[in-house]
This record gives C-alpha cells, sequence and structure tokens, in this order.
C-alpha cells in the first residue's frame, strides 16, 4: 500500500510543480501584455521631449485617454505661456 501512495505523491508533486510553473508564466505574459499601452504612451512621451511631436498622438485604450488628454492639456498649456512669455519678453526689450 505505501508504494501507491508513494508513485501518487509523486505524480501529484510533478502536476504541482507544471502548475505554478504554467502560473507564473501565465502572470509574465499578463504583466507584458497589460503593460503594453504604458509603454506606448512612454514612447510617445518620448516623442513630444525630442520635439518630434507637440502631443501625444496614438490610439490609446480607454483606461488611458483621460491621461493621455490630461497631458495633452498641460502640454498645450505649456506652450501658450512660453510663447506668452517670449511676447513679453520681446516686449520688454523694446522699450
Amino acid at each position: 500500500m505505501s508504494e501507491p501512495v508513494a508513485r501518487f505523491s509523486d505524480a501529484l508533486w510533478v502536476a504541482l510543480g507544471v502548475l505554478g510553473m504554467g502560473l507564473v508564466v501565465a502572470v509574465l505574459v499578463q504583466v507584458f501584455v497589460g503593460l503594453a499601452p504604458l509603454r506606448k504612451l512612454h514612447a510617445a512621451l518620448g516623442k513630444v521631449r525630442s520635439g518630434e511631436t507637440p502631443r501625444l498622438n496614438g490610439d490609446f485604450p480607454a483606461e488611458i485617454m483621460p491621461l493621455v488628454e490630461e497631458l495633452n492639456t498641460v502640454l498645450a498649456q505649456n506652450a501658450g505661456s512660453s510663447s506668452a512669455r517670449v511676447r513679453r519678453q520681446a516686449i520688454w526689450r523694446t522699450r
């Protein structure tokens, strides 16, 4: 009776090990796929920083769109305040 129990125990440990490894792989895939939109946002921010584009462009998921819209609003306000500052400095220098 002891040998069948030992074989079952060994098979159970192998099955649990395979299941555990499968779950780890599934979690890693889920995190990689789930964070893909943030990697895309990071790339779009890099284009804004380098001056390639003045705002964030791209097809982002609905969960990230409020953030993209807010960042675009901030970028537009910064661009407006920069041009206003340049005008004020130009006026100041002409006086």
